[in-house]
């Protein structure tokens, strides 16, 4: 699974978001879309891991009791019990011990990501949980990923979904959005509606570049 690969499934995990962002709550849309972001990245380590695929869920409950040995075993200065790995993840035995056998099956997270490569998928994936929470980094990272997405996309439809989703500040509802560009609120729902079909099709098929009518 080359790096690529990986911001390929990240650019996936903004589409996604992008489909099921709902400005209306009181949740930024960059906090959302690096939930989703990290949430692909995860399924594709996943899924690559072995022949036996597990759950996104499984595979992150795995990543987080190896996470936790880790640390119970620097602060305990021994190896932890499966008893104590499962009270700190508040899972009964019967659950971590099937989460494991499922790791047990896997290919060893440790193993790097490419003959000759220091990196493990394992450390990728800490890297993952310890990104900067800097709004300004993430924000400015996101909106390079955003534009090329949306870059075949009408102007208006473009303009509209940056304005509904607040890539250029804070989002707007559809009556302010119909008022800047002088349209009805329900012909700015049908337009935003269109735009993520689109966006929609284009997750869909992953490689496609055409423009997007």
């Amino acid at each position: 699974l080359s790096l690529q690969d990986l911001i390929e499934e990240g650019n996936i995990g903004i589409i996604q978001a992008a489909k099921r962002f709902d400005p209306s709550r009181e949740v930024k849309f960059i906090t959302y879309a690096v939930w989703w972001i990290k949430q692909a990245i995860v399924h594709s380590l996943a899924s690559y891991a072995g022949a036996v695929k597990l759950p996104v869920k499984q595979a992150v409950k795995m990543h987080r009791g190896l996470k936790i040995s880790k640390i119970l075993a620097q602060s305990l200065g021994q190896e932890p019990t499966q008893s104590e790995i499962a009270r700190h993840q508040k899972l009964s035995m019967y659950e971590y011990e099937n989460i494991m056998r499922g790791y047990q099956k896997q290919l060893s997270l440790d193993t790097p990501l490419k003959n000759g490569e220091d990196t493990t998928y394992l450390e990728l994936l800490e890297k993952q949980d310890a990104i900067p929470c800097d709004e300004q980094v993430i924000r400015q990272e996101l909106n390079s990923k955003i534009s090329a997405l949306l870059m075949n996309l009408p102007e208006r439809e473009k303009e509209i979904l940056r304005m509904r989703f607040g890539f250029d500040g804070e989002a707007k509802t559809l009556e302010e959005i119909g008022r800047k560009i002088g349209v009805s609120r329900e012909r700015v729902r049908q337009i935003e509606k269109r735009a993520k079909e689109k966006l929609k099709r284009k997750s869909n098929s992953k490689t496609s570049f055409e423009p997007l009518s």
